[in-house]
């Protein structure tokens, strides 16, 4: 039950109707289980960094810290301080010596976001000090036990990145087999309901306005756009209609003209609510047998429903134990 819990709680918790996205929570969940490093692949925008902290909130590292570091604009100087720390007096300027962010996470997870942006140097370094077990500080190793996984997103194709000696192989061998691909929201639509509430929910918290709806209109608007910015965009969308609307609730004149513009969604039966709770059930039915071992009648009693419901939904959704 913790685990569900830490699931579905906190800052960033993943919310998904698609099958695309339950097929990568299932993902997460197994990725979870296991202590290997992993790469997390998606266009910006698409929530790689939820998906990260969804893998270190369900694996045995839960109690330790989360640290993630930004890759992408920082300076070489900059990025091998955070992740290295620094010696005393190492650098432009003298100051005290510091940990870096391998030796913060200690217990723990550390992600690192666009991973492709690291420079090259940084990227040999990192993958001798995992490999290693020790962190070089200077002309210094101090051996420490890392002890941290290593979790990372990125948008590139970084086995080409590789293949054209602009990322390192040793660094890339770490990720064998263990990615999680995150779709764009213009592939899994029928989570854009789901997640407009979710959000609209958040944002009105955060600016301390009272929860407001969505008229039918402008959820339709929001349905047919293709969101080329992906979860953020949307994320941004909706705060500007929140912060600037006069009304009860987001209207279609609240949007900006390229989301009201957008053309009819290819298939209109993904907004079918059918469809959505579907997908919701047959997330709930399999995270329920998993928790019980398989045993149906646990996991009926833990869903809320009678065994002969279960059995029921089981055919009609093709699960099996």
């Amino acid at each position: 039950p913790r685990r569900e819990l830490r699931h579905v709680l906190g800052d960033r918790p993943i919310v998904a109707a698609s099958s695309s996205m339950i097929r990568v929570l299932e993902a997460a969940e197994r990725a979870a289980a296991r202590a290997t490093p992993v790469l997390i692949r998606g266009e910006l925008g698409t929530g790689k960094e939820s998906v990260a902290r969804a893998v270190h909130a369900q694996s045995s590292r839960h109690e330790g810290p989360f640290v993630a570091l930004a890759c992408d604009g920082a300076s070489a100087r900059h990025l091998a301080s955070e992740l290295f720390g620094r010696a005393r007096g190492d650098g432009a300027v003298a100051g005290p010596a510091r940990r870096g962010l391998l030796a913060e996470a200690r217990g723990g997870t550390l992600f690192l976001d666009e991973i492709g942006a690291l420079p090259e140097t940084l990227q040999a370094r990192l993958a001798r000090s995992l490999e290693a077990g020790a962190i070089e500080v200077g002309d210094a190793e101090l051996p420490v036990d890392l002890d941290v996984r290593l979790l990372a997103s990125t948008q590139r194709d970084l086995e080409r990145e590789s293949k054209a000696g602009r990322f390192d192989a040793a660094l890339l061998a770490l990720f064998a087999g263990a990615h999680i691909d995150v779709p764009p929201l213009r592939e899994r639509r029928d989570d854009v309901p789901l997640l407009t509430d979710h959000i609209l929910a958040r944002l009105a918290a955060r600016h301390g306005k009272e929860l407001r709806g969505v008229a039918d209109d402008a959820l339709d608007c929001l349905a047919r756009y293709a969101w080329p910015g992906n979860v953020r965009e949307l994320e941004n969308t909706l705060e500007r209609a929140l912060l600037l609307g006069a009304g009860a609730r987001i209207e279609r004149r609240d949007l900006p003209e390229v989301v009201t513009r957008s053309g009819r969604a290819e298939d209109d039966d993904v907004w079918a609510l059918r469809t959505a709770r579907r997908a919701a059930e047959t997330v709930a039915i399999r995270r329920a047998l998993r928790a019980t071992g398989g045993n149906r009648t646990h996991a009926a009693r833990r869903l809320r429903i009678s065994q002969r419901a279960l059995l029921y939904k089981l055919k009609e959704y093709g699960i099996r134990d």
